[in-house]
């Protein structure tokens, strides 16, 4: 289990950030599930992930490849 929790951790300092996207979800996911051992790292790189909130790739269907944000803007 700790394994998969570091490849998450992998996919936050990833240069794709489609990638980050999906290692932000999976910890996330985690953390809903009450997973208490996440490290402080990736819980600081999770917060300037989402507060960048850069515009990714994103599959809708027969509309693909568009670019969208992600992550609420919180102003």
């Amino acid at each position: 289990k700790l394994k998969k929790i570091a490849i998450l951790g992998t996919m936050l300092t990833s240069f794709s950030p489609e990638r980050q996207a999906y290692g932000v979800a999976g910890l996330d996911m985690l953390k809903q599930r009450q997973f208490k051992k996440l490290p402080n790292k990736y819980k600081e790189l999770i917060q300037y992930i989402k507060k960048r909130n850069s515009e990714i790739m994103t599959c809708s269907g027969c509309l693909s490849g568009l670019a969208n944000t992600i992550y609420d803007e919180k102003k």
